[in-house]
């Protein structure tokens, strides 16, 4: 199967409270990014992410992707806490406040928060098309309840 482009809307917002979330606490639960790949154990190339804050933050947000469903013992707003074996499932993190390649546009009351030229590539669980990501605060950003969403664009092969 060839190449091709694939925008990948996430509709589901994140758990997230109404309150500050300190460096390092993981916003909201993790969330699962269905049939991000093409085949059972496939790969897809990420090419961008937008974050789209209606609290209208700072966009200084971690998201870490996973190739199967990591084990978290914390919880929203908690600090970030995983064994060493489920950290080793993590396959890319990018950071959305801080890179050149952060375009940043406010617009009927929500933040765009746009990381492109990414070309990462996250190879999903064997036997599985699924990925899964989790949020992490990068700053002391104030949200109100499921105010984050995700917008991603992948290639697929």
């Amino acid at each position: 199967m060839g190449r091709y482009f694939e925008g990948y809307t996430n509709t589901t917002i994140f758990g997230v409270t109404a309150s500050t979330y300190a460096l390092g606490r993981q916003i909201g639960v993790p969330m699962k990014l269905t049939d991000m790949v093409e085949d059972n154990g496939g790969c897809a190339m990420l090419e961008s992410v937008t974050l789209i804050d209606s609290a209208l933050q700072s966009g200084k947000v971690i998201l870490m992707f996973f190739k199967t469903e990591p084990t978290v013992t914390s919880a929203d707003n908690g600090a970030l806490t995983m064994t060493a074996a489920e950290a080793q499932k993590c396959i890319g993190v990018i950071d959305m406040g801080s890179s050149a390649d952060v375009e940043k546009v406010s617009s009927a009351g929500q933040l765009f928060v746009t990381r492109r030229h990414l070309n990462m590539l996250l190879r999903a669980g064997k036997g599985l098309r699924d990925l899964w990501c989790i949020l992490v605060a990068g700053d002391g950003s104030t949200y109100t309840a499921n105010c984050l969403q995700l917008v991603i664009g992948v290639t697929k092969q």
